[in-house]
């Protein structure tokens, strides 16, 4: 019961590792779209 008990959570544990792995770079290009695009100016003054 123990050993099967220790194979449920590595099971879990790889479950969620992969479905982090899928999701964050969803999220992180989801997050770049809503952000407006920086413009680089610079002002050179006399």
């Amino acid at each position: 019961m123990h050993s099967n008990t220790r194979r449920t959570q590595l099971r879990q544990l790889i479950h969620t590792c992969l479905i982090a792995s899928f999701a964050t770079p969803v999220l992180v290009q989801a997050q770049a779209a809503q952000d407006p695009e920086v413009e680089e100016v610079v002002v050179t003054g006399s």
